[in-house]
């Protein structure tokens, strides 16, 4: 009779411990379950929105990083019927003409990110950007910003916003300063150059030629635009021309 009572005494005890650990595993694997979960990506469009707010702010290097991360082959890319794919290819492409080439996708490293289930975290590895080696390598970087804003120009012709980085970026390559002079100068007739960095490009363009009065007018726009004296250059001579 003593036998069976303090195996009464021990199942009772045994049960409620069971059940305990049974919570624990239970709520245990409720928290992992919870935690193992990845976190919804930003949509292309949030990732478009904030590299445009990067080049605002003059970081265009952060700009092409963010855009690959929405478009990781952006590089391969064309003008299509994606309007937030075309933003990104318009962004990656001018910010390798205003940095002359430093700052491009063209042989960029992807960005990777992938969800660590052992640490319960996501890991976001940022695209890498590769510094032109030589000055083919930089040159290939603006040929293929003339590439990716060429296609959007063709399927935006009316807009003078891309004809005005189009002439930009012809304007930065060797080989294209013909075209690159007749396409700013129309929009300068009209009034349509829209960035101070279109206004300094023509006025490069009108020095070369020797044209240095219209030069200096194109500067003086320039310098009305900007209060970053870098964006314009170094003032040109003003002998009348």
């Amino acid at each position: 009779m003593k036998k069976l009572g303090w195996l009464v005494i021990a199942a009772a005890v045994v049960a409620p411990l069971a059940s305990v650990a049974d919570a624990e595993a239970c709520g245990g694997a409720i928290w992992r379950e919870s935690n193992e979960r990845p976190k919804a990506k930003p949509t292309p469009a949030a990732l478009v929105a904030k590299a445009e707010k990067s080049m605002e702010d003059g970081k265009g290097d952060v700009a092409v990083k963010t855009v690959l991360e929405a478009y990781p082959k952006l590089e391969k890319a064309a003008a299509g019927k994606d309007a937030m794919a075309n933003r990104a290819l318009r962004l990656a492409a001018v910010a390798a003409v205003r940095s002359n080439g430093d700052q491009s996708v063209v042989g960029a490293k992807a960005p990777v990110s992938y969800f660590d289930y052992d640490y319960g975290q996501d890991v976001n590895v940022p695209a890498k950007l590769q510094a032109p080696k030589t000055a083919e390598d930089r040159t290939a970087r603006l040929e293929w910003s003339i590439k990716a804003l060429r296609s959007l120009h063709e399927q935006s012709p009316n807009n003078p916003t891309i004809t005005g980085e189009l002439g930009e970026a012809l304007a930065a390559t060797p080989g294209h300063e013909t075209e690159a002079l007749e396409l700013l100068s129309q929009l300068s007739d009209k009034d349509l150059l829209g960035t101070p960095q279109a206004y300094s490009a023509l006025a490069r363009l009108r020095f070369q030629q020797g044209l240095t009065k219209k030069s200096a007018e194109a500067l003086q726009r320039c310098n009305a635009m900007t209060n970053k004296p870098a964006v314009c250059g170094p003032q040109l001579p003003t002998n009348p021309a």
